[in-house]
């Protein structure tokens, strides 16, 4: 007998085929959507470093004298030149945005995050060093704990001294405004535009509000997505220095630490996450250019959270100089994983969770050697998009 239609059955099951078509297209976009934003932020955040070392350049802002540093061991943080004599020993990070922010200089007591530094009795965290760290601060312990003798590593010189850029313009050293490093800061390429409903219509950059009499009538704005800072490694024995110019997308400006008076944290989520260092246990590769993998631990009371484009810094102190490098997460080869290892200084057992990682970057060489201060530690930095690298020759000429 000939068919003249299709039966109930059929029908229902071409709309099952159907279904099952749209959920799989529909389960990609976020993951396409997220791997386009991911392409823009390294083409956009490529192009900002290239712009941003150049304006470092311009401005002078790789000269040593024109630094200022905190000091954080007095009841009140104190502002100071940088010494310039120590240029070709100190690793510094050049962060305008971060040293003006004003909570760093208000006591916890009144609501801000100053507290004098204390090699033990405070939790781990020293805000005017990069990453905000103690020098003896264990990356296998909770850093919201307090240091004590008996779960704080040897002090090692790795951590890098946090450095804001002079106003010249003022007598004695003083570090820029939140406001004027704001304007030093953001990529004068990240131009804030305005898009009308007619994507045929071209865009059209937008303008600060023609105000009398303010410095900034008529500006071209900038949208504030992207900012920088400068990490500066001296090469020992030589006048010059590795400088990275590190690109942040979104930022969080709150760079949040547990206040000291808070006391230990109960989730991971409470600690800092902007921040975060964990200890390489084992690597492999990181020869002729191509990087290699790591396996890295970090308390396990710390997040977590490393996926694929981010950016991550390696740190150990051979032969007493301090060398840093950065490198790109290509591969996530395991989700965290939950572990009780022996502290390689002095056998504690400490709860930690390990993950395994690629990276892509310059050649690096792992020695324990000479113990656990020499070890590599890994800094995880959250927003990063892209870092260029250049060398520069050290000079502390006049302003």
């Amino acid at each position: 007998m000939t068919r003249h239609g299709v039966t109930f059955i059929e029908v229902l099951f071409a709309i099952g085929l159907v279904l099952v078509g749209m959920v799989g297209l529909i389960s990609v976009i976020p993951v396409a959507s997220h791997q386009a934003q991911d392409t823009i932020s390294l083409n956009a955040g490529a192009a900002l470093a290239t712009t941003a070392h150049g304006e470092l350049q311009a401005r002078n802002y790789l000269n040593p004298a024109n630094w200022v540093m905190v000091g954080d061991t007095g009841g009140t943080p104190s502002v100071s030149a940088f010494p310039t004599s120590s240029a070709g020993t100190v690793s510094v990070c050049i962060d305008p945005l971060y040293m003006a922010y004003a909570d760093n200089y208000v006591a916890e007591g009144s609501g801000g995050y100053y507290t004098p530094f204390t090699t033990v009795g405070t939790n781990g965290h020293r805000r005017f060093r990069f990453p905000y760290y103690k020098a003896e601060h264990n990356p296998l312990v909770d850093p919201s704990l307090p240091t004590s003798s008996g779960n704080a590593w040897p002090s090692s010189s790795w951590r890098m001294l946090r450095v804001s850029v002079d106003r010249v313009s003022q007598a004695g050293p003083q570090g820029i405004s939140e406001a004027e490093a704001l304007l030093v800061t953001q990529g004068a390429d990240d131009l804030s535009v305005f898009q009308t409903d007619d994507k045929s219509l071209d865009v059209v950059p937008l303008f600060t509000q023609a105000l009398p009499g303010s410095p900034a009538t008529g500006q071209v704005t900038v949208s504030g997505r992207f900012s920088w800072m400068a990490t500066v490694n001296p090469i020992p024995d030589t006048p010059f220095a590795s400088v990275s110019t590190v690109i942040f997308r979104n930022r969080d400006r709150s760079f949040y630490t547990p206040p000291a008076s808070l006391g230990p944290v109960t989730q991971a989520r409470d600690n800092a996450a902007g921040e975060r260092i964990a200890w390489v246990s084992a690597a492999s590769g990181f020869q002729g250019g191509a990087g290699g993998t790591v396996t890295i631990a970090a308390a396990r009371n710390t997040p977590s959270d490393v996926k694929v484009n981010d950016w991550v810094m390696l740190s150990r102190v051979d032969s007493g100089n301090p060398m840093h490098r950065w490198y790109r997460v290509i591969a996530t080869i395991d989700e965290a994983t939950e572990a009780t290892i022996s502290d390689p200084h002095g056998g504690a057992s400490r709860d930690v969770w390990t993950r395994q990682l690629m990276l892509d970057g310059p050649d690096w060489t792992f020695d324990s050697a000479a113990g656990v201060a020499d070890d590599t530690v890994m800094t995880l930095v959250d927003d990063v998009v892209a870092v260029t690298e250049h060398t520069i020759r050290i000079t502390s000429r006049d302003r």
